[in-house]
């Protein structure tokens, strides 16, 4: 524990790490960590550009991709950010598959245009929030 005056900022035990955030609340490092990211080229003959925790992604169609997660989320219940490049479009929107049903270890998307056309994209960058099993 680290204590600044008669405050602890920072305490740790195994596996566990919580630093003091504003007032008096408690805030877990590891429950805010990015637990699984890529930057995927979805265009062509689709690549993972970089990853964290990621060990393929397949092309599912125009516009549509399933990032498999080496190291399985805990449960169904975690987050995801993303975002998309696409040359020559000034907006994109990141759509979840509706017919998509959440597993531990993989995330299906469609990358979709203003017109919600299913487009492959120079860039899909998504990350996966949550804890790991």
């Amino acid at each position: 524990t680290i204590t600044i005056g008669s405050t602890p900022v920072v305490s740790a035990s195994a596996n566990s790490m919580t630093i003091r955030g504003e007032g008096s609340a408690q805030t877990s490092i590891q429950g805010g960590l990015t637990k699984s990211w890529v930057n995927l080229n979805g265009t062509g003959t689709i690549a993972i550009r970089d990853s964290l925790n990621v060990t393929s992604c397949s092309d599912d169609g125009t516009g549509q991709y399933t990032v498999t997660i080496a190291n399985n989320m805990a449960n169904t219940n975690y987050a995801t950010t993303s975002g998309m490049a696409r040359s020559g479009l000034s907006s994109c929107s990141f759509l979840a598959d509706g017919s998509w049903a959440a597993t531990t270890g993989s995330h299906a998307c469609i990358c979709a245009n203003n017109g919600n056309s299913a487009v492959d994209v120079y860039a899909m960058l998504a990350s996966f929030l949550g804890d790991l099993a």
